[in-house]
């Protein structure tokens, strides 16, 4: 089967979805009631990278945005506390942001959080956007103070137009590295036949995470002994052919155009146990995936990036020394 470039359904979740899920002439067919979708045309994608803040920014319009109430309260992930203007230039003032995101404060962000199907899928998660986060700290701490330099020109509106929703849209935007998209349904027929099931056995239903950078798709995955063993209903046991069925589902990846890499549980499990070594633990875990982040940043982003034209990014390179990768 030949993929698209760019899918144009990603479902993803951990119950068993309401549809049927598979590749029929460069289309997918899908009918969903349950988990999430996203719809994924090629403008969601930045140089091949379907970007962790455009998933994130989505997210926090849809569960995080509309329960802050108040239209002057930036998303509180980001931001520790901020100030409004006078009356005469009502709106979002200066902010002061969060060394590291919090990022459970934001209905979005915990909503993606919450999908992971183990804690140690959450934990790989959650440290995968701390430390992402903090390679882009320099570039986006000059887009922060160039805000509260300049927020009176900023012009202020309502709703999507509002200078917080703009400040969001900024913020997420600086988000620039692949997104880690968890629980992914690659192939899932509702119904199957004897002969689909037959040929779905060798085939992937759902992967651990998937991402998209530079035009290249990955496959993440966290081997627990699900991948190795068979359960008899009270301890795992070792089972060449359960070992045999992932070895042939990961060739049916790989046939299909997707990279592979793959990660032992008990590796996450180690690093979350130890916490002296958790942080240099989790870079050393980070360091086996197939992507980072973009080391320039185009300069300037268009407004369509910024949502705010009046603020424009100074360049920025990373120096690749501070880099985990």
């Amino acid at each position: 089967m030949q993929h698209p470039q760019y899918p144009p359904t990603i479902v993803y979740g951990t119950e068993i979805p309401d549809l049927k899920l598979r590749w029929v002439r460069g289309t997918q067919i899908y009918f969903c009631r349950n988990n999430s979708n996203l719809r994924l045309t090629p403008e969601d994608f930045v140089e091949g990278t379907f970007e962790m803040g455009n998933l994130l920014g989505r997210l926090c319009a849809e569960h995080c945005a509309p329960h802050r109430g108040l239209k002057h309260q930036p998303c509180p992930a980001f931001v520790k506390s901020h100030k409004v203007g006078n009356e005469e230039n009502e709106g979002l003032a200066t902010v002061e942001m969060h060394p590291i995101p919090r990022w459970e404060e934001c209905g979005g962000v915990r909503e993606l959080l919450g999908v992971p199907q183990t804690r140690e899928e959450r934990f790989f998660l959650r440290a995968y956007l701390d430390d992402k986060y903090s390679d882009e700290a320099q570039w986006r701490d000059g887009l922060v103070e160039q805000w509260n330099a300049s927020w009176r020109e900023v012009p202020e509106g309502w709703a999507e137009n509002s200078r917080r929703a703009k400040f969001d849209r900024m913020l997420w935007r600086t988000l620039r590295f692949p997104a880690l998209i968890p629980q992914v349904w690659l192939n899932w027929l509702a119904n199957a036949s004897d002969e689909e099931l037959k040929a779905l056995d060798e085939n992937p239903s759902r992967v651990d995470f998937l991402a998209f950078w530079r035009g290249r798709r990955s496959v993440v995955e966290i081997d627990g002994p699900s991948h190795y063993a068979h359960y008899d209903g009270t301890t795992y046991r070792v089972d060449e052919r359960a070992y045999a069925r992932n070895l042939k589902i990961e060739r049916s990846l790989r046939r299909d155009g997707w990279g592979v890499m793959r990660i032992a549980r008990v590796e996450v499990r180690d690093v979350m146990e130890d916490e002296a070594a958790a942080f240099l633990g989790a870079m050393a875990l980070l360091r086996v995936l197939p992507f980072c982040a973009s080391r320039r940043y185009p300069e300037p982003l268009s407004e369509a990036d910024l949502g705010v034209p009046e603020i424009v990014p100074h360049a920025f390179a990373f120096d690749p020394d501070d880099i985990p990768f």
